[in-house]
């Protein structure tokens, strides 16, 4: 039943516009949030040990907007992944990233680059696609192997 769940929720924001689903993914991040699980205690502890000398109140307030954020960016994720193929490359070049990577590849020089797997860097790949910039991903397969498919 969860499972149907979750790819009745997968489908509905594949179909929704981006902006509402970064709205429903504030709403997701918040319930996480209310719900107190396992993300929450893990936010908490690593942010008391990042930051020992800050209030309990402002670390708790951290929490709070790491599990909003956590939530926007997972739908967000959701509805590149599964939506209307788009033109990303207007979101993603704000600083001419794109233009610059294109400039490294024509001189012959490649570019690395390494992302921690926290925000929403699939919209980067689906930019380097549209300004047809070569990229290759390494991933692991997720833990539901329902979800893989």
């Amino acid at each position: 039943m969860r499972d149907l769940l979750l790819k009745g929720l997968i489908r509905l924001l594949g179909l929704l516009p981006f902006p509402w689903v970064g709205r429903l993914g504030d709403v997701i991040g918040w319930l996480l949030y209310r719900l107190n699980g396992r993300e929450v205690h893990n936010a908490r502890v690593n942010l008391a040990l990042c930051f020992p000398d800050r209030q309990e109140k402002e670390r708790e307030w951290l929490v709070r907007q790491n599990l909003i954020e956590t939530g926007r960016s997972l739908a967000q994720m959701v509805r590149i992944w599964t939506g209307r193929p788009r033109d990303w490359g207007d979101i993603v070049d704000e600083n001419g990233f794109l233009a610059f990577a294109r400039e490294l590849i024509g001189r012959g020089q490649g570019l690395i680059f390494t992302m921690p797997h926290l925000g929403n860097w699939e919209i980067l790949l689906h930019g380097a696609d549209v300004a047809r910039v070569p990229h290759v991903i390494v991933v692991r397969p997720l833990d539901n192997p329902k979800l893989e498919k």
